[in-house]
């Protein structure tokens, strides 16, 4: 078993929610304020349950960035669950040793540039927390957020900068 739920906030990304790189977010009609928090994506290669964390870096694909978009003002439990309200990329970093975790990201969201310290939580405990809350099928997005968000407008454009995990970049629009 993974252990207790609760110690780290880990987001199972719904498939739909998922977006491509440059891939426009349309903000639904339903949200008033959106903001965007930048994560590490973990992408699943097997079916995973009740996975420990030693073993979670073997089962999962690789890694990249995240673009969170979240509407906050409403329930967080459907909050970023909209069609296309993640994009990730620009590459998927096959998993090797680096942990991107512990790396600063940028956020850039209009005029506003805001750095963010490292995750304090290890991707492979992410995987297994997760995978005891679901099973966890291939292709799944388990997402680690740097805890920050960047209010942000429609029109503007947003930019997410990782030492190992490139760019990644993304505009909201409204719906």
């Amino acid at each position: 078993m993974a252990g207790p739920i609760g110690a780290q906030r880990v987001d199972i990304v719904p498939n739909t929610a998922i977006a491509g790189p440059d891939d426009p977010v349309v903000a639904p009609s339903w949200a008033g304020k959106i903001q965007v928090e930048a994560g590490i994506a973990i992408v699943v290669k097997t079916i995973l349950k009740d996975v420990a964390a030693e073993a979670a870096r073997d089962l999962a694909l690789g890694t990249c960035l995240a673009a969170r978009f979240t509407a906050a003002d409403v329930d967080r439990g459907v909050a970023s669950t909209w069609d296309r309200a993640c994009p990730i990329g620009p590459w998927i970093e096959v998993m090797s040793q680096a942990d991107p975790h512990t790396d600063a990201v940028t956020i850039e969201a209009g005029e506003t540039v805001r750095e963010v310290e490292p995750t304090p939580f290890r991707l492979e405990d992410a995987l297994a927390r997760a995978s005891a809350i679901a099973t966890l099928l291939p292709g799944d997005i388990v997402m680690v957020p740097w805890p920050a968000r960047v209010d942000v407008a429609a029109g503007e454009h947003v930019t997410i900068s990782h030492a190992l995990l490139g760019d990644l970049h993304a505009v909201i629009r409204a719906n």
